[in-house]
């Protein structure tokens, strides 16, 4: 089970008691993290905010992933500096460089995954583009053969963005995942992201118990929390993960 906790001054919702790594999620508070905007130009305020999560977790920089919906599959490098990644899914060495061990990843309503493993950690963005292409699958059999890990051995916490009752979406979901996956509920279709992730990471060998998600909120409905595509906002969180 994992446990959520807020900050002090209410920035930050953690995730405790589940992972080895440190992890959590920006609330509105803390303001807009949405490193960049179409054209691809540079948020400067979110690049403050990003700089001040990485003196907040004592590292120098930090490596961040912007995501392009697809199933890209990074391993940042060693560079002693901040540094950007066009994927979905990003990873990291425990312990790679004294104060650099920091990985973020913006969202709205998309879930994210944060996964472990002996030798290393990883965020991974799995809206339901990502999903359709099983970006938790590739990202476990990668954690296999760059990590050398066992599949048994690999845990991960779910953030579901927005649950399922909230997320409306349309028929052709059920062509995308089937019947078993997709309900009917007040009128429209929905579907449970985060029950469907959890799903396909434990098709690729994950056990059951080592994969938690995070029930108590849900994007769209603390939009007094966090920002929601699906309420309007152009505003992202952000997910942050560190090695102790």
């Amino acid at each position: 089970m994992v446990n959520t906790v807020p900050s002090e001054n209410g920035n930050f919702l953690f995730f405790k008691g589940f992972l080895n790594i440190k992890s959590g999620i920006t609330t509105r508070k803390f303001g807009d993290c949405n490193s960049y905007y179409l054209p691809l130009c540079k948020n400067p305020a979110a690049e403050k905010k990003c700089t001040a999560i990485a003196k907040l977790t004592g590292n120098n920089f930090f490596h961040r992933m912007i995501p392009r919906h697809n199933d890209g599959i990074c391993f940042a490098s060693n560079s002693n500096e901040n540094c950007d990644y066009s994927c979905d899914a990003l990873a990291l060495y425990k312990g790679k460089g004294k104060a650099g061990n920091l990985l973020l990843a913006p969202t709205g309503d998309c879930p994210m995954v944060i996964i472990e493993c002996e030798r290393g950690f990883g965020i991974i963005h799995s809206g339901y583009k990502c999903a359709r292409l099983n970006i938790a699958v590739k990202t476990i059999g990668r954690f296999i053969s760059f990590f050398s890990a066992e599949s048994e051995n690999i845990k991960a916490i779910i953030w579901p963005g927005i649950r399922g009752d909230c997320y409306e979406v349309g028929p052709e979901f059920i062509d995308y995942f089937g019947t078993e996956n997709v309900y009917w509920l007040n009128g429209s279709f929905r579907i449970d992201l985060a029950k469907l992730i959890k799903k396909q990471m434990i098709s690729a060998g994950m056990l059951a118990h080592n994969i938690a998600i995070v029930k108590k909120y849900c994007s769209f409905c603390n939009n007094d929390l966090f920002f929601s595509a699906r309420r309007g906002d152009k505003e992202r969180n952000l997910i942050f993960a560190h090695t102790p």
